[in-house]
């Protein structure tokens, strides 16, 4: 199942040579993760990195007023990238829970340490990943800075469907940063707009 996973994966970042795909697979093992349970939790150092493989879940933190935020949402085929938090010996400020049955591919951070730096190719695919990580953060900020409630949600149901079958509208709400209760009437708003446009 992993070295298919990981065909998958080069062919959407980067192939890569037998070598590479040996030393990926020698750091790397499947997790089942049940509904609820944590990949890793806030306040620790990030043993893992990993793709989804199928499933859901979410990075989030607590507030001050103890509500939960949410910063990332992932689905199939998303990278979780915290090896920098590792090297740096940072502590993750955040919590990664399955919103759903999920499976992931973890990679150990202690062993991707040992090979990382003399495999030129392995740097390039994990810089790609980086990239990847980094892109879909700043699409939130982006996200987030639109005014409108209407647009925020719009923006999702154009740009990425996928996370209203995966997410429950409580947790779209907390990732948009929005109440639930505003969300809702974004969502009729649209629907009515839609049904006006085929009348």
């Amino acid at each position: 199942m992993i070295e298919q996973y990981y065909e998958t994966i080069a062919r959407r970042y980067e192939q890569l040579n037998e070598k590479t795909q040996n030393q990926l697979l020698s750091v790397s093992n499947v997790r089942c993760l049940k509904k609820g349970e944590r990949l890793f939790e806030a306040d620790t150092l990030p043993r893992y990195s990993a793709f989804v493989v199928s499933g859901a879940l979410k990075y989030y933190y607590i507030d001050e007023e103890a509500g939960e935020r949410i910063v990332d949402l992932c689905i199939e085929n998303d990278v979780l990238c915290n090896f920098d938090n590792y090297l740096q010996k940072r502590l993750c400020n955040y919590s990664v829970q399955a919103v759903q049955h999920s499976t992931v591919i973890c990679l150990d951070n202690g062993l991707l340490d040992k090979i990382y730096f003399a495999n030129h190719q392995l740097l390039q695919f994990g810089a790609k990943l980086a990239h990847a990580v980094i892109q879909r953060q700043k699409e939130h900020i982006h996200l987030l800075s639109m005014k409108n409630p209407i647009t925020r949600y719009r923006y999702i149901l154009d740009q990425h469907p996928q996370l209203l079958q995966s997410f429950s509208l409580t947790e779209l709400a907390r990732y948009l940063n929005l109440s639930r209760e505003t969300l809702s009437r974004a969502r009729l708003a649209l629907m009515n707009e839609a049904r006006s446009i085929c009348d």
